[in-house]
């Protein structure tokens, strides 16, 4: 099936569109394994695909196409998960939950001092790697 990419068109336009109706759901799909989150997986998929366009002409053709793909949803997923506003609006998630249920100021205290230490400790685990 990746045969029917021809690499070779001088139409940039027409190589992105055949890069995104063969892999837009499989883009989407590992940059939601990444973030656990529809909205931002979604902005992920989109800049995958701009990032493939702004660089089509430095694919070496060392992998596969989509393995190409791939890379570049990798690194921009972690890009993304580098940045203040996501873990900003993990915590923020987290805090509008505890606030929702109405509990004592002290219950929410403990609850997001515990929240905080695990998302810390998952933050600090490596990243699996795609191969």
């Amino acid at each position: 099936m990746e045969n029917e990419i021809d690499l070779d068109v001088d139409n940039k336009e027409i190589i992105i569109e055949d890069l995104m109706n063969m892999y837009s759901k499989d883009v989407y799909l590992l940059a939601y394994s990444f973030v656990k989150d529809q909205g931002l997986a979604e902005d992920i998929s989109q800049e995958v695909f701009v990032k493939c366009y702004r660089n089509i002409e430095k694919f070496r053709r060392d992998a596969s196409i989509k393995t190409w793909v791939y890379r570049i949803t990798v690194n921009t997923c972690k890009d993304f998960s580098r940045k203040k506003s996501f873990r900003v609006l993990k915590y923020s998630k987290l805090f509008l939950e505890d606030f929702k249920k109405s509990e004592s100021s002290e219950e929410i205290f403990l609850k997001q001092n515990q929240n905080a230490q695990i998302l810390h400790k998952v933050l600090s685990l490596p990243k699996n790697i795609v191969r």
